[in-house]
């Protein structure tokens, strides 16, 4: 019984040392015609003294070897890597599990992603399952996407995107909207009307965004019109005060270039009774049966018709 114990003793050491050997020189793998794995050296066995030592050594190298052959590294990832659903800053991949897994179960994928101006693979993370979305990408810039197959023996070869892809939203900003037109004013508000951006950018319009500029100021937001609207009041303004108006719509992309801006506008009741200014009527002396022309200074909006 003790015989046994040391004898499984020594085996055991000596597949600790075969799987180091092993390990070192590598094992040169083949699954379904692709090389999944390569040797580059040669384990060597002797022992001077005793012929059954070296195959008892040569043994535990062997049956190393054939465990190694039935457990292996993946094949790669069934493709394609196809990117979808891109956008400015992200996209998705998406791919299929490996034909072989190896003899062992997959444990996860390793994905990641090159921006081809450094040319550098850079690693985005473990992913448990065949889908992943690619964060934090550069606008404009062009990125390739890689996916590996990992078991207990290690990673497959990768699986790499057909070709490039430039981060960017799908659709563009839209158009200008037609220049506003001022169709009401009060002391307090100018009511306004556009026409939509020709071109929509790809993407519905959100929203239009209103600025007003007063006449010795900048431009600033005055008000935010629901897409469907293309007339608005403009509140809070004051009264006296001298303004010009544009529009700028809005879709996914974000906002588009201004309208041009409206006709300057003064802020002021629209419609006001004449009133004569009794006080700015000066005296005048004449002569009987004399034609005279007087000036009656008054206010009015619009212009009344003098009868």
């Amino acid at each position: 019984m003790k015989s046994s114990r040391k004898d499984a003793n020594v085996m055991w050491k000596l597949a600790d040392i075969a799987q180091g050997a092993i390990g070192k020189t590598g094992l040169f793998c083949v699954s379904q015609g692709e090389a999944m794995s390569y040797q580059t050296g040669i384990v060597r066995v002797n022992c001077v003294d005793c012929l059954d030592r070296t195959n008892t050594a040569q043994f535990a190298v062997g049956k190393c070897a054939l465990a190694l052959q039935w457990l292996h590294i993946p094949s790669p990832p069934e493709g394609p890597l196809k990117p979808s659903n891109i956008t400015k800053s992200s996209c998705n991949l998406e791919w299929r599990a490996p034909r072989d897994d190896g003899g062992t179960d997959i444990l996860h994928y390793v994905v990641e992603k090159m921006d081809m101006e450094t040319g550098r693979w850079v690693p985005m993370g473990d992913v448990s399952g065949t889908y992943t979305r690619a964060e934090n990408l550069i606008e404009g810039h062009d990125y390739n996407f890689r996916v590996k197959a990992v078991n207990k023996i290690g990673e497959s070869l990768p699986l790499v995107c057909q070709s490039p892809i430039t981060a960017k939203d799908p659709f563009g900003r839209p158009d200008r909207p037609g220049q506003p037109t001022v169709t009401d004013w009060g002391k307090d508000h100018v009511d306004l009307e556009w026409t939509p951006p020709k071109k929509d950018g790809g993407s519905p319009i959100s929203q239009y965004i209103i600025e007003k500029k007063p006449k010795y100021g900048p431009w600033e937001k005055a008000c935010i019109v629901p897409a469907n609207i293309t007339a608005t009041s403009v509140p809070d303004l004051k009264e006296g005060e001298e303004y010009e108006f544009r529009v700028i719509a809005v879709n996914k992309g974000g906002p588009g270039e201004p309208s041009k801006a409206s006709a300057p506008v003064t802020c002021k009741p629209r419609f006001v009774a004449p009133v004569i200014d009794q006080y700015a009527l000066q005296d005048m002396t004449v002569k009987a049966g004399t034609r005279i022309n007087y000036t009656v200074p008054f206010e009015a909006s619009p212009a009344p018709k003098v009868k």
